[in-house]
């Protein structure tokens, strides 16, 4: 991918999780391989590498479940780290 093209699809990745009302979540580093769009999700020190193909994110109805399911991975880490902290009183 060209680096026009990496840009191009992190915006794309970053418009649909937008949709989906998570402005919280970034986008990081982005590649494609194959038929496969590889990304890394970022919400404060909290990471989370996924992919999707690249045709389900070229249809914005399709691939706003399909992040949702990818968003709710990054949220589970992170409660789950919240309810270990909160049961040793942190």
């Amino acid at each position: 991918m060209t680096e026009c093209q990496i840009t191009e699809t992190r915006n794309a990745v970053q418009a649909i999780i937008s949709a989906l009302g998570r402005d919280d979540i970034g986008v990081g580093d982005v590649s494609h391989e194959g038929d496969a769009v590889h990304f890394t999700l970022t919400k404060g020190r909290f990471t989370h590498s996924d992919q999707i193909s690249a045709d389900l994110l070229a249809d914005k109805e399709r691939a706003l479940p399909a992040l949702n399911g990818i968003l709710l991975k990054l949220s589970k880490a992170i409660e789950s780290e919240h309810i270990e902290a909160a049961a040793q009183g942190r």
